[in-house]
């Protein structure tokens, strides 16, 4: 039997998947089943024909005899990472958004502009946990809860996969420090791989994911891409993962018996430790058994994802279709924070604006390592400015002390700081210069502002107050030493191709400000937990982030969950009961304002008086909404008590058996009424 009589018998419903996965599987040869476990990337041959790497997709896989399709790899997530396709905001942007229904758009779009470029693999759905802003690829996940980020995990899985494209999430696991993340050893007990940095990974796993990415570095001594408890016991044995594992690209593999034995199926994107599976088997450390596992569940995934992909249609003029650039705006404008007004926005058409810093004109998307995406254009946020406004002076803020002088006449002040891809993002060294901190991405060696901004905002604030901050990044910035002396702070991250002009849009009120932030904001950066950029092991704790700050009692800057909006919203008629084995929560939110907006309304639960230690509450619920001015929404929620218990390493079972909670219902992690129910 080849492929094409396998995909026209599962989609006649006449034999399914894992048992014609078996039998095209015993009619490959061995050198064939071998060749479907390594991807077959020739960077060299790919360069000369495309003139850019990654500009087709990466084959892997395949068995042309019997017709087997090969893996199509494309990355993300800021779009699709071939020719010039659109380039949304990054993904913590769209973390910021809290709109699931928003993020399965895009990965819809995603995939239609994967499928005329010829991938059938989308290998963009980070969901690592940002467990601290120093990490370089922050950009690339949704944000600091576990919860969260599977939720838009989830989203973007649902996105993609219905058009046939397999999902692949990643990485698996506990990847969170980018200098060293070949070689760090992440060490984390059970508990908090389980209710901290694998959750996501589950939801995905639950929303039939395709597929898995292993991380490049070690958990609990040894590496991801051989990990027998992750690979074999956790994803398979506990979570029912059905799809197939392949490795992080060149450096995700170190020795292919133990990576085939512990679990992972495919090593990308070209041999460096598989081309010893031959061998392997014939030393007896690699069983043939063990062989034909990866190769059904390659095999079986394959089936039915063509089973739709077959039937999808897509042609080269959906890539950068206007409609998807559309989305692409709306997706800044909804991903963009505001965190602090003092009365200074809405800016008005007619007035006199000065726009400084470099990065106002900068063509900003983010970084360019494996993430890239090269659109037909970029709107930077100067011209998003100029757009709108006419009466709009610019200057680069080089020099702080000619920047004063125009300060001193100047109406509003934009003023853009942040940063770009060679201060964060994917670590390349920059072999041009020794040193570590002069290359391309990689962690960051401060959460602060370059000096450079700091001192230009001390400056300007000094002759004049009317300033608006907007900061370019993909995690937190610590701005204790100067954001009260500013009037007003917004958070453009990284806002993708349409991303001036969405900024300019919420600046001037054609548009509502909506987000929220997806991590916390610290007041100093001791308050995180620690990180490293030279030692080669580290313990993850159980705490980070809002759950970390909460325990400490620490007053944040600016809280998980935290956006200002143009109108004011209220909580009234907040409710929570137990029963059932659900917690029921109900709450009525006004707009109080003059403008219509979306409210990102938020539910966090604790256990009272748990029997272990556990945080005073986590986020278990949130929904976004339409409110226009002078509307009173209901909001609703039923939250399972099966997801509210602790990880018993015992039994290695969520125990969910405290009777008293105390449920959390408000605008952001710190902004709540608490409720307390019993069982």
């Amino acid at each position: 039997m080849n492929f094409r009589a396998a995909v026209r018998l599962f989609k006649e419903k006449k034999e399914s998947s894992d048992d014609l996965a078996e039998t095209i599987c015993q009619e490959l040869r061995l050198s064939e089943k071998i060749n479907m476990l390594t991807g077959h990337y020739n960077p060299v041959g790919n360069f000369i024909f495309s003139m850019r790497v990654l500009n087709t997709p990466i084959n892997g896989g395949g068995a042309w005899r019997l017709k087997v399709p090969p893996i199509l790899f494309s990355d993300g997530p800021r779009g699709v990472v071939m020719g010039n396709s659109t380039c949304f905001p990054v993904a913590m942007a769209r973390g910021a958004s809290f709109d699931v229904n928003l993020e399965e758009r895009v990965a819809e779009v995603i995939a239609k502009e994967m499928l005329p470029q010829g991938a059938n693999y989308f290998a963009g759905i980070c969901i690592n946990i940002l467990r601290h802003p120093a990490w370089g690829r922050a950009q690339e996940t949704y944000g600091e809860d576990p919860y969260h980020v599977g939720e838009m995990g989830a989203a973007a899985t649902k996105g993609v996969q219905k058009y046939g494209i397999m999902g692949c999430a990643k990485h698996f696991a506990l990847n969170s420090i980018e200098n060293l993340r070949f070689k760090i050893d992440v060490r984390a007990d059970k508990r908090t791989l389980h209710e901290v940095y694998l959750p996501q990974f589950k939801r995905c796993v639950d929303e039939n994911i395709a597929s898995i990415m292993s991380a490049y570095n070690k958990v609990n001594g040894q590496y991801c891409g051989e990990n027998e408890y992750l690979l074999n016991h956790v994803l398979r044995d506990m979570w029912g993962f059905k799809g197939f594992v392949i490795s992080d690209f060149i450096w995700g593999t170190h020795n292919s018996a133990n990576s085939i034995n512990n679990g992972l199926d495919m090593e990308m994107p070209f041999k460096k430790a598989y081309y010893k599976v031959g061998k392997n088997i014939k030393r007896g450390e690699v069983n043939i058994a063990t062989i034909d596992k990866c190769v059904k569940r390659i095999i079986r995934t394959l089936i039915e994802f063509y089973a739709i992909y077959d039937n999808k249609q897509s042609s080269l003029r959906d890539i950068c279709h206007p409609s998807h650039v559309a989305l692409a705006r709306e997706v800044a404008v909804k991903s963009t924070v505001l965190l602090k007004n003092d009365g200074i926005l809405p800016l008005s058409d007619g007035e006199d604006v000065l726009v400084v810093g470099e990065l106002a004109r900068e063509l900003n998307t983010g970084d360019r390592g494996s993430s890239i995406v090269i659109p037909p254009y970029v709107i930077s946020q100067l011209e998003g400015i100029q757009n709108i406004s006419k009466n709009v002076c610019y200057y680069s803020g080089k020099n702080i002390d000619e920047a004063v002088k125009k300060a001193k006449k100047a109406k509003k002040i934009i003023l853009s700081v942040g940063m770009k891809h060679n201060d964060e993002g994917e670590y390349v060294i920059n072999l041009k210069k020794k040193d570590q901190k002069n290359r391309m991405g990689g962690d960051r060696y401060s959460l602060r502002l370059k000096p450079h901004d700091v001192s230009l905002i001390d400056a300007i604030s000094a002759v004049n107050e009317n300033i608006v901050v907007v900061i370019s990044c993909g995690g937190a910035v610590i701005m204790e030493e100067w954001c009260d002396k500013v009037k007003g702070i917004v958070y453009a991250f990284y806002g993708g191709m349409e991303g001036g002009a969405a900024l300019a849009e919420l600046l001037f009120g054609r548009a509502n400000f909506s987000a929220k932030l997806p991590f916390t904001i610290a007041e100093d950066e001791g308050d995180y937990p620690p990180f490293t950029y030279s030692e080669l092991e580290i313990e993850y704790g159980y705490y980070h982030g809002y759950t970390l700050l909460d325990k400490q009692k620490k007053q944040v800057a600016f809280p998980f969950g935290f956006g200002l909006s143009y109108t004011n919203y209220s909580y009234k008629n907040i409710t929570a009961t137990a029963k059932d084995d659900f917690i029921y929560v109900d709450a009525d939110v006004t707009n109080e304002g003059d403008m219509d907006g979306e409210e990102i309304a938020q539910v966090y639960v604790g256990a009272i008086e748990p029997v272990v230690d556990m945080p005073i509450k986590t986020l278990k619920a949130f929904d976004k909404k339409m409110i226009k001015k002078g509307q009173t929404v209901h909001y609703s929620w039923q939250i399972k008590r099966d997801n509210l218990g602790y990880f018993d390493e015992a039994s290695e079972k969520f125990d969910c058996s405290h009777d008293r909670y105390m449920v959390y219902v408000g605008s952001n992690s710190c902004d709540v009424t608490a409720i307390e129910v019993s069982f």
